[in-house]
């Protein structure tokens, strides 16, 4: 029971959903509630208006995960975070007068490569996990449409 299967909120959402399902290797199982979803899947991926969040149905008290770099701890970093004292700014050798090109082969949910794109650096994000891949790609869409941050994520 770890299958995950992919949820529209609404019939606005069906394209994307079904998109996401041809891409991605995953079960459509149309427009429905997570909570109606077949019980041999354990993970849902929902598209709705507020964008694509995981949920994790054996543990329902985890809640969602989404990306989503425009609140939370993602935009605390950007106002309040270490800047170029960050371990990751080290790591990738950003200096006074250098903000280097990097490709991250491992992008995860985008957290340190929006730090990186928030210190000047340009980056090419990839991600094998199609989940991780939804949840990012989801969040820098809605990072782009975002007024404080589009240049950020432009990056």
């Amino acid at each position: 029971m770890h299958k995950a299967l992919i949820l529209a909120a609404s019939p606005q959402h069906t394209e994307r959903a079904l998109a996401a399902s041809q891409t991605y290797g995953l079960a459509y199982g149309g427009v429905s509630s997570p909570d109606h979803a077949p019980t041999e899947y354990a993970f849902v991926l929902w598209y709705a208006d507020d964008g694509v969040s995981l949920l994790n149905r054996t543990q329902p008290k985890q809640g969602s995960i989404r990306v989503d770099f425009s609140t939370g701890t993602a935009d605390y970093r950007r106002q309040h975070g270490g800047g170029r004292g960050e371990l990751i700014a080290k790591a990738v050798g950003i200096k006074k007068d250098y903000t280097p090109h990097i490709m991250d082969a491992t992008a995860g949910l985008g957290g340190d490569a929006f730090v990186l794109a928030n210190l000047g650096c340009t980056l090419q994000l990839y991600e094998r996990a199609p989940i991780a891949h939804a949840l990012l790609q989801d969040g820098l869409v809605r990072a782009l449409q975002t007024a404080d941050i589009a240049h950020i994520a432009a990056r």
